[in-house]
């Protein structure tokens, strides 16, 4: 079951099969009610895809028919080697939940997007998968926002020092919570210094009791 609450919330979503189980880390950032997106860093991706709602038994499927529409639409550009084809490898069975307002999360992401191509002149995609380009939440219908992707080699990325968990806890500090943001904050920039594991990254943020976790594989999880 799929439904949405209302709320500006973010989900730490963890593959922790990924990369030798040290785990790969992503997000789901909800902009508005009904208004979810998905965002992605990788040695050689960077992804904001729009989701509308979804949950996290959803979060692989989902995603795989936005990365399969892209590659279908720039197919032609594959061919030439100006993309790279996109895969997905990743299998979500873990979120730390966070209750607050993340809405300038998104809006950072998308600021990164823009530097990506200003100062490395990496380009960005943009694309939309729904029918009509159309996106439809209870009773209204919506145009549906502009998803965006990069498949190149990121210059910046680092294993260590500069990975998924890094970048994706870099982008939930701007975000705050409801209570405890200043504790929120000091874990977040914490793990990034002290961690390079996502694995490891999340089980102490879960440690701090600033969020809900949760399983998908145990128990449904509703709320997205």
């Amino acid at each position: 079951m799929r439904y949405d609450v209302t709320g500006k919330d973010a989900w730490w979503i963890q593959s922790p099969s990924s990369a030798l189980w040290q785990g790969h880390t992503s997000l789901l950032i909800q902009e508005k009610p009904g208004f979810w997106w998905y965002f992605y860093y990788g040695p050689y991706s960077m992804q904001l895809i729009f989701l509308g709602t979804t949950s996290l038994a959803k979060i692989d499927s989902d995603v795989k028919k936005g990365i399969e529409k892209w590659n279908t639409i720039y197919k032609n550009d594959i061919k030439k080697g100006k993309y790279n084809k996109l895969k997905y490898e990743e299998n979500y069975t873990m979120s730390l939940r966070f209750s607050g307002n993340f809405t300038k999360c998104i809006n950072l992401i998308k600021k990164d997007f823009n530097n990506y191509e200003k100062n490395h002149k990496i380009k960005t995609t943009k694309f939309r998968f729904g029918k009509n380009n159309k996106y439809k939440y209870k009773s209204k219908t919506y145009n549906e926002p502009y998803s965006m992707i990069i498949s190149h080699k990121m210059p910046e990325y680092d294993i260590l020092k500069c990975n998924c968990m890094h970048i994706s806890t870099g982008v939930l500090r701007v975000g705050t919570l409801k209570k405890n943001n200043s504790k929120f904050y000091n874990a977040l920039v914490y793990v990034q210094v002290k961690y390079s594991r996502p694995c490891a990254a999340l089980d102490y943020m879960r440690k701090q009791n600033l969020g809900k976790m949760g399983f998908h594989y145990l128990f449904n999880i509703q709320g997205l």
